[in-house]
């Protein structure tokens, strides 16, 4: 029931390039148990409150879904017979499936070894210790010689400002916290990083020097020697892990970024999709992935890599859990120093031209004017506003800008840089409540691989930082306007607005029941809202048992890890 259609690669292709071979078509399976239901297998989540994010925001009470679509919303939905599956919300507050408008997933999926989630949201030296003692219960323990696959990793998302002792954790500490496994614990991008006992010896093994106290300078070096192994099994099984994650916290859309920096932002445009590609020809995808293809042009190599991908892609192709949406960040290289106008307008006339999205990333005020001038002068030949081209990151946007984009029906990317209370580029930003304000189409996200949804949600409802600094107060926005841009407004950035966003008739059924009253919960608690139960086009994909148990143990979390085995609700 998660796609429709199902295609098979040539291997070492460029990304997408090669056409499908042997597609089939296939009717949407049911998880409905009884036979005598097959061919109608309705679901009805009742008794809730369900924030619709409609153009009214319409709070409803039910809704009904068949296959994997939303039917019907409402305080009534139809009545409930023998060929009627019915959830007792009890009260639980829904929303729609979260849509980060700007991540770089699929590279934050590549981490060596097991990666700890949700980092983010711990606050002290104790919480990140406890989570890596928790991951340690669920990772083999080593057989024989270490690699570095069998590492317990921290890498993205985080950093020692949001802790209250603003320092990473010892060697002891980590010794402690997971004695039987080896530990790296990184900055992202380039350090540094923190190993404990087992990691120091495996690494001054392999040439890295590593003090005493388990600190790394040259965390590059450190990270290349754990990954060197990786295997594309190792890729998959961590791009499953994170998806299960993200349906935890109800993030179920990516607008991928792709692109490539050294260390552990690489990330090989024609190589790099092979573990979501795989798991997609596989049926295993739990999160819908739209990729958007960095093509890198410069003055120098000029637009002939532009070209060849609207040559050899088709902007659209794929289907509902994975497709190409576009390109993004960098069609041309960014930034230092800035390429040629003349560049820009090139590129984006090929995009144009050819019916592609672009979503282009723009910090600060020379960039800015630069793209905004460029997507002008292309739409005074190719209208734009149907493609839904936009700017991303703009932290330091103004009013004119604005403007232009409005009127040329380009909109905004936003993200939460300056979450840990610095980033190396562009101003203070972005300014939330000025940009919503200025009337043009908005959207939201991370600009990072593994952030909940809810942690860029509090940054812009409450202006904080991650240890509390209110840095953009005046800045802030309600929590439906953040529901409302994480939700209905990334659709429209992967062009999918009519399919996607809403709880409403007709749309995709991707819906996240909530841990708590997202209008009501406490700021602070904000960041560490949870679904306790996913549905992805219909399907559930997880729920963590306090509302309806899929497995016979009771209150258990299930994920689904297999097409073949869906939720049997209890």
């Amino acid at each position: 029931m998660m796609t429709s259609w199902r295609c098979s690669f040539a291997a070492a292709l460029i990304v997408l390039a090669a056409w499908m071979s042997g597609c089939e078509q296939r009717e949407p399976e049911l998880t409905q148990s009884s036979a005598a239901c097959a061919s109608v297998g309705d679901l009805v989540l009742t008794n809730g409150k369900i924030l619709t994010v409609d153009d009214n925001d319409s709070v409803a009470v039910a809704v009904r879904i068949r296959g994997d679509r939303i039917v019907a919303v409402g305080d009534e939905v139809g009545d409930a017979d023998a060929c009627t599956q019915t959830i007792d919300l009890q009260g639980r507050t829904v929303v729609p499936g979260l849509i980060n408008n700007h991540a770089h997933y699929l590279r934050g999926a590549m981490r060596p070894g097991y990666d700890v989630r949700a980092v983010e949201t711990a606050f002290s030296i104790a919480e990140v210790l406890q989570a890596i003692t928790e991951r340690a219960a669920t990772v083999p323990v080593a057989a024989g010689n270490l690699r570095g696959n069998d590492f317990i990793t921290i890498i993205d998302a985080w950093n020692t400002y949001q802790l209250a002792e603003k320092r990473f954790p010892t060697l002891n500490e980590l010794d402690a916290a997971a004695p039987r496994h080896p530990v790296f614990m990184m900055h992202y991008p380039a350090g540094p990083a923190v190993t404990n006992s087992q990691g120091k010896s495996y690494l001054e093994a392999n040439g890295v020097p590593v003090a005493d106290d388990g600190a790394i300078a040259d965390a590059h070096s450190a990270y290349a020697v754990l990954i060197k192994d990786q295997t594309l099994d190792d890729k998959k099984r961590s791009l499953r892990e994170l998806m299960q994650h993200s349906n935890t916290v109800g993030m179920l859309t990516i607008l991928e970024g792709g692109g490539s920096f050294p260390g552990p932002g690489h990330f090989d445009e024609y190589e790099d999709y092979d573990a979501v590609l795989a798991l997609w020809r596989e049926d295993g995808l739990t999160v819908r992935i739209r990729a958007q293809i960095q093509a890198s042009a410069t003055a120098a190599s000029g637009t002939a890599v532009i070209q060849a991908r609207v040559d050899n892609m088709m902007m659209g192709f794929g289907d509902d859990m994975f497709k190409i949406a576009g390109f993004g960040e960098n069609i041309v290289a960014e930034t230092t120093p800035i390429q040629p106008l003349e560049l820009f307008e090139e590129a984006f006339t090929i995009a144009a031209t050819n019916g592609w999205l672009i979503h282009q990333h723009s910090v600060d005020v020379e960039e800015l004017e630069m793209h905004t001038t460029a997507f002008e002068r292309v739409n005074a030949v190719t209208p734009i506003a149907d493609l839904h081209w936009n700017l991303s990151h703009v932290q330091e946007i103004d009013d004119d800008i604005l403007a232009r984009l409005r009127r040329i029906g380009a909109g905004v990317a936003m993200q939460i840089h300056w979450y840990h209370g610095f980033f190396p580029m562009g101003d203070v930003g972005p300014p939330f409540r000025q940009i919503l304000d200025s009337g043009v189409v908005v959207s939201a996200g991370s600009d990072a691989g593994t952030y909940t949804p809810w942690v860029w949600i509090y940054h812009m409802t409450t202006g904080k930082t991650s240890s509390g600094d209110p840095i953009l107060a005046d800045q802030r926005i309600t929590r439906m306007e953040a529901l409302r841009i994480s939700t209905i407004g990334g659709a429209w950035f992967a062009q999918e607005e009519d399919r996607l966003g809403s709880i409403e008739p007709g749309k995709l059924a991707d819906l996240v029941v909530l841990s708590d009253d997202y209008l009501t919960v406490a700021d602070e608690d904000l960041r560490s809202l949870k679904s306790v139960l996913t549905l992805v086009g219909g399907e559930i994909v997880y729920s963590d048992g306090s509302v309806i148990a899929c497995t016979s143990v009771s209150g258990s979390a299930w994920y689904r890890s297999d097409e073949n085995e869906p939720c049997e609700i209890q």
